[in-house]
């Protein structure tokens, strides 16, 4: 009998084990050695994103979302503001602009005052190029930079790819993740002076120059005007095990959580659908009538690959029905097409050849917008850039292909393991201010944040095996009063 893996990770090598019931108790079969083969060429590039800064005066937040604050990072003595006189465009470019003794967009006034803009809303892409023109600032206290970081995971196991970074008379080029200690990442840097590029060119300083980032499965490449600065191998980039996470940031085809288009009642889209369940339903609650429609279309087998290992999320596809021996955390993250035909059979998911016919069946929902919802929806499809919420173009699936499908969903519950009280390691509790309560301990389902942003059902045990350890933690620090 032949069996196809899927999802399995290039350079990884697995060993899988097979069983039978014969009636008379299960027989195991003997280790097999699986390795990924080699992966195919994606093919030619496609823009996804630009930004020309073409008109002045333009509306930079509709993309763009503004850090504010003080000392963000590095411990830089400078605000960063949303003022306008700080980031504007005008003839054709987007200016950022240092201002010293400056009132930032607090209303308050600072010793130095810059602007910093970020995608983190609106754009997310795992693997292609981007290209930059640019004329930098340079000089004493100047440090400007383009980078990019992951959305999985804390910095620096996110990790972090400075595509331009000028810093003290040397242009940068770095690649960083995570290292053996938190917040101590491994770099992989490329430092060049300046001096190199105005020995080619004495008026570099004065000029636009383009850096390109390209970025792939095997590879990460830093360029500037056509000069390859830096280049490391994506197969060495692994973090370095800090709070149990080795895992490759560069290597991570997931950059959400995954869920299809979702509308409301009023036939409305209202969020970003790469949410983790919690956060999926607290959506779901303000909401007319607490519910909405899931939709997707006949690609779904094959779409279920780009999802990840999530609470209540389907990440992989197989022709025929897990056992009913199998637990139920794994079920959940399987799907096949008997479980599709269960829904239909059980009034939960209503199936058309036409997008029509599928609104038609839908009890309470406003047809003509949801309709236009659609019709809209396939456009961001069709550009692989959702300008309304920023979904990643890796799960921005249209409904293209017959037939197609909706799935009617209700408030469901409060996962506690992802709220309550804040604590640490050592089980001790924070107040609002972050600051550690003397004296006071949590374990068990008041303990929050314990899985971050999400609950990973399909390994079993976890939660309660987590409750059990910092029970013991925090009743050995209580009697220590530690």
């Amino acid at each position: 009998t032949e069996y196809t893996l899927k999802g399995i990770e290039q350079y990884s090598t697995y060993l899988v084990k097979g069983f039978a019931d014969f009636g008379d108790g299960y027989q195991w079969s003997d280790e097999l050695v699986v390795s990924a083969p080699p992966r195919e060429d994606i093919g030619d590039y496609k823009l996804v994103f630009s930004a020309e800064f073409d008109q002045d005066n333009e509306d930079l937040t509709k993309v763009w979302s503004f850090e504010e604050g003080s000392k963000i990072r590095n411990n830089e003595d400078q605000f960063y503001s949303k003022s306008k006189e700080n980031a504007f465009t005008k003839d054709g470019c987007l200016h950022i602009v240092a201002r010293r003794d400056h009132l930032g967009s607090d209303g308050k006034n600072h010793s130095y005052t810059s602007a910093s803009l970020t995608t983190q809303h609106s754009f997310v892409y795992c693997y292609g190029k981007v290209e930059v023109r640019a004329k930098i600032p340079t000089g004493g206290g100047m440090w400007p930079a383009i980078w990019q970081v992951g959305n999985t995971y804390t910095w620096p196991q996110n990790g972090e790819l400075d595509i331009m970074e000028y810093y003290r008379e040397k242009i940068l080029a770095n690649v960083a993740y995570g290292g053996t200690a938190n917040y101590s990442p491994t770099w992989r840097s490329s430092s060049h002076p300046m001096s190199g590029f105005e020995a080619k060119n004495p008026n570099w300083r004065n000029e636009f120059h383009i850096w390109l980032l390209e970025w792939d499965y095997d590879w990460i490449r830093i360029y500037l005007d056509g000069e390859l600065l830096n280049q490391v191998s994506v197969n060495e980039t692994f973090n370095k095990g800090v709070g149990g996470n080795y895992e490759n940031p560069y290597r991570y085809h997931r950059d959400g959580f995954g869920h299809y288009l979702w509308l409301n009642l009023a036939g409305k889209r209202f969020m970003n659908e790469d949410l983790p369940g919690q956060q999926l339903e607290n959506q779901l609650e303000k909401q007319p009538g607490h519910m909405a429609y899931q939709f997707f279309d006949a690609a779904w087998p094959e779409q279920l690959q780009y999802f990840p290992a999530a609470h209540g999320t389907a990440c992989y596809y197989r022709d025929e029905p897990l056992p009913d021996y199998t637990a139920n955390g794994l079920k959940i993250s399987v799907r096949c097409p008997q479980d599709i035909q269960d829904g239909i059979d059980s009034g939960q998911c209503m199936t058309a050849d036409t997008i029509d016919e599928l609104l038609a069946q839908l009890d309470g929902i406003d047809v003509e917008t949801a309709k236009a919802s659609i019709e809209h929806y396939n456009e961001l499809y069709d550009g692989s850039f959702d300008v309304d919420f920023g979904k990643s173009a890796q799960r921005l699936f249209g409904l293209t292909t017959p037939p197609f499908y909706a799935v009617r969903c209700e408030e469901a519950n409060m996962l506690v393991c992802l709220g309550g009280i804040v604590s640490d390691e050592e089980a001790r509790a924070y107040d609002e201010a972050g600051q550690i309560v003397p004296g006071l301990y949590c374990a068990g389902n008041m303990q929050g944040s314990r899985f971050a942003v999400e609950y990973p059902i399909c390994l079993k045990g976890v939660s309660v095996s987590m409750c059990i350890f910092y029970g013991y933690v925090a009743g050995k620090n209580a009697a220590a009063a530690k």
